[in-house]
């Protein structure tokens, strides 16, 4: 009597110690900063032998559902503008925007357990991103050229990064990505200046720090 006893305490132990481990929110949403060094091949400034990306600053927002502890989905909305002036070639100012709208979803990677302090995560996003540029270049005292350009194509987000608890429901992320996107072959050119990219692949990096809210039932 006294062995069964014992053995029953035993799993009941145990099978709290394994739940304790296992529980997990169901769900999470978040926000914040988001920086992105797109490949313009230099299309932001004067000098024409510059093929270096350009700085967009902006935001993301992005929410999911965790199907257990390790793995979940993932879908997130970014946007990210630059605005510049500079002079030309031959010396007229130009004025040009850009602008980088992305929306995707995928697969997130992560320890999920409530009580984990500290959550590297890895995740792979696919989806569509918006790009147009628009500005404007004074080819005389009295005279400013409008233009504009914009596409649409395919987008990815591959890469990962950091969460450090705040709170059972809070995290402070930090994240690193690869961010390649594909547009069509199209550019406007106006006084020597070239406003968008020539088609193909752009391998743009992003970097972005917020906070997860993070919510549900746990298991």
């Amino acid at each position: 009597m006294r062995k069964a006893l014992f053995v029953a305490l035993f799993i009941a132990c145990t099978a709290s110690i394994a739940f304790s481990q296992e529980e997990y929110k169901k769900g999470e949403i978040g926000a914040g900063y988001s920086a992105n060094w797109v490949d313009t091949q230099g299309a932001f400034n004067s000098n024409p032998n510059d093929s270096s990306r350009d700085l967009f600053n902006g935001f993301y927002v992005n929410g999911g559902g965790n199907f257990s502890r390790y793995w979940g989905i993932q879908g997130e909305v970014s946007h990210n503008r630059k605005d510049t002036n500079f002079n030309n070639l031959i010396f007229e100012p130009v004025n040009l925007k850009g602008r980088i709208t992305q929306a995707l979803v995928g697969v997130k990677l992560q320890d999920n357990a409530v009580d984990t302090k500290v959550r590297p995560f890895a995740r792979a996003l696919v989806g569509i991103a918006h790009f147009n540029a628009d500005g404007t270049v004074q080819t005389s005292p009295t005279t400013t050229v409008n233009f504009s350009e914009s596409d649409n194509g395919f987008a990815g987000v591959f890469g990962g990064g950091i969460a450090f608890r705040l709170s059972k429901s809070a995290d402070f992320v930090a994240s690193a990505d690869w961010n390649p996107i594909h547009t069509g072959n199209s550019s406007t050119t106006v006084s020597g200046t070239t406003v968008t990219n020539n088609g193909g692949w752009d391998h743009n990096f992003r970097a972005g720090v917020g906070v997860n809210f993070r919510f549900g039932g746990s298991k």
